[in-house]
């Protein structure tokens, strides 16, 4: 990968094969707050699999789609713990490496909305520096509206109906950014 600073690496398609990434722009109301739209297919046939959580420097969130996988667990450093994962995940900017996925069966796909610096903060008033180096369920942090973006995932038959399931979380909140920003996120 390519070094972005001393300590933060991009690593490409996150650590999985580049040829099951796909990057999707934002719609243009959203350019300002979200870098892009990331799809990950799921990789099958794997009897158990451990990959590191990469380090990045921003925020995401993350619907794991199933494809197979009964489950995803993260095993955290700090802890010596495995926990299972949330559905919908909440990601700060990691800083280092403090985690391993770990998955059974199949490595799920995945969906990320990766944001702009402060774009997150300025559409829902949470400061990304209260996520550094954590993955936490977005329905704790965003509540009701994650449901119905569960719902509109799970009956996504295209990335396309994927980008829109997710842009249809978010565009609301344009009109409303940035009411909350007193020091930034």
């Amino acid at each position: 990968g390519a070094v972005m600073d001393d300590q933060l690496v991009a690593v490409p398609a996150t650590g999985i094969n580049e040829s099951t990434c796909q990057l999707v722009a934002p719609s243009p109301a959203l350019r300002e707050f979200v870098y892009a739209h990331e799809y990950h297919a799921p990789e099958h046939d794997l009897a158990r699999a451990s990959y590191p959580a990469w380090a990045r420097p921003y925020l995401t969130l993350t619907v794991v789609l199933s494809g197979g996988c009964s489950s995803l667990e993260s095993f955290e450093y700090r802890s010596g713990r495995t926990r299972l994962l949330p559905d919908i995940i909440l990601g700060g900017a990691v800083t280092h490496r403090v985690a391993d996925l770990v998955s059974r069966g199949t490595r799920p796909g995945h969906f990320t909305v990766i944001f702009r610096p402060e774009g997150f903060y300025r559409l829902f008033g949470v400061k990304a520096s209260e996520l550094t180096n954590q993955a936490v369920s977005a329905q704790q942090v965003l509540g009701h509206p994650i449901d119905l973006l569960r719902s509109r995932m799970r009956d996504a038959l295209s990335l396309a109906e994927m980008v829109e399931a997710a842009e249809a979380l978010l565009l609301p909140r344009v009109g409303t950014a940035g009411q909350h920003v007193e020091g930034g996120g």
